[in-house]
Order: structure tokens, then C-alpha cells, then sequence
């Protein structure tokens, strides 16, 4: 996992990796920051590492974890690349306008990724 994804695994005061070991009974270690790993060590039961890897995995590409927020849900929805514009808007504000309505995220691949 990037380094750089770290905090975000370990959330605000530490909140949502304290929610994943209590939920998952799992020991969850970071790597030194001075050091080059990246490998995160988990230490527990077998079901216990398999739900807070794929949890931690989860984190790391969607932001959130439903493990630790369970009201929150997350959804991918194929759009053409040439209407990926309309989704969008002049200057984001379609998208804006949908996320402020709906308070949903919305996150659009770029050029690149498509």
C-alpha cells in the first residue's frame, strides 16, 4: 500500500484504523516511515486478516471503508468517454450540482485512465 495512503487508513485521531482492529480483532502495523517498505503487517485470526486486508484495500482505492462506515456505499456507473462531458459540466458544475443535491461523490477517470 503507497505510503501515502497511510493516513488515510488510519483516519482522523486514529479513528478508522482503531474501528478496523476492533471490528476485525486484527493487530495492524505500519511500516517506519524512514524505511522503504510499503507492507502493512496485520497479525490475528485468518477470517480476521482476510476482512481487514480487503477492508484496507478497499481504502485505499475508494476512500472508505463500509466495514467502518456502513452507511456509505459506493457504485460504478459506465459512462461513454464522449459523454463524460455532460456528466461533468462547464467548469465541474454539473458535478458539483449533482454532489451538493445528492451528497454523493462523484469521481471521473481521467483522460488517461479512460
Amino acid at each position: 500500500i503507497d505510503p501515502k495512503l497511510h493516513g488515510l487508513i488510519i483516519g482522523p485521531k486514529g479513528s478508522v484504523i482503531n474501528a478496523l482492529k476492533q471490528k476485525t480483532g486484527v493487530s495492524i502495523n505500519f511500516p517506519n516511515p524512514a524505511s522503504e517498505s510499503r507492507r502493512i503487517q496485520l497479525s490475528g485470526t485468518k477470517n480476521g486478516i482476510k476482512a481487514a486486508k480487503a477492508a484496507i484495500k478497499f481504502i485505499s482505492q475508494y476512500r472508505y471503508s463500509p466495514l467502518v462506515n456502513p452507511n456509505l456505499t459506493h457504485r460504478e456507473i459506465p459512462v461513454p468517454a464522449e459523454k463524460m462531458g455532460l456528466v461533468i459540466g462547464p467548469k465541474a458544475s454539473t458535478r458539483r450540482h449533482i454532489e451538493g443535491n445528492t451528497k454523493a461523490k462523484i469521481q471521473c477517470p481521467s483522460r488517461g485512465d479512460e
